[in-house]
């Protein structure tokens, strides 16, 4: 939707210099990220990116200019991480991973006794709120992907990352 409100501009502006002379300058705009917003690291190739809009006159003498628009995605910065050795402690304000081939199931409490809120896969990054906290034998954390939340056994993650602090 952006691109198109670009090309839009692009076209009024093109109306408006109407001249071969003119050349109207690169318009910049930023593209969201379609999906679900999240307070996580994102790799690389799903940074939030800016398109330059770049506009290209041309004109032969038997026919009026053309507009011809171009994008180019950059990516942009995001928060560093330093990352954790997998047998560092696992507490609050981190980041881990889900290590179970079946996943972390997340669960309203701590305990096998409390409601089921979902399974996520295996390789799932989520931030440590709180925890630990002990039940049936087991340490559990509250843990977030910055969608869902809940809390997940210790045996089905493992430290992960943190935030580098400038």
């Amino acid at each position: 939707m952006a691109l198109g409100g670009a090309v839009l501009i692009a076209l009024v502006l093109l109306f408006v210099w109407g001249s071969q002379a003119l050349k109207p300058p690169a318009i910049q705009v930023a593209l969201p990220l379609i999906g679900t917003p999240s307070p996580l690291p994102v790799a690389a190739t799903e940074m939030p990116a800016v398109a330059t809009v770049t506009s290209i006159l041309a004109a032969t003498p038997t026919s009026a200019p053309t507009y011809t628009a171009t994008a180019t995605l950059t990516p942009t910065a995001t928060p560093a991480l330093t990352l954790l050795s997998a047998s560092a402690s696992i507490r609050a304000g981190i980041y881990v991973k889900a290590i179970k081939p079946d996943g972390v199931v997340l669960r309203k409490g701590a305990g096998f006794d409390a409601d089921y809120v979902t399974t996520l896969p295996m390789g799932t990054i989520l931030y440590v709120q709180q925890g630990p906290a002990d039940a049936d034998s087991l340490r559990w954390f509250w843990l977030s992907d910055g969608v869902r939340g809940g809390w997940a056994r210790q045996d089905e993650i493992v430290a992960y990352a943190v935030k580098k602090t400038p």
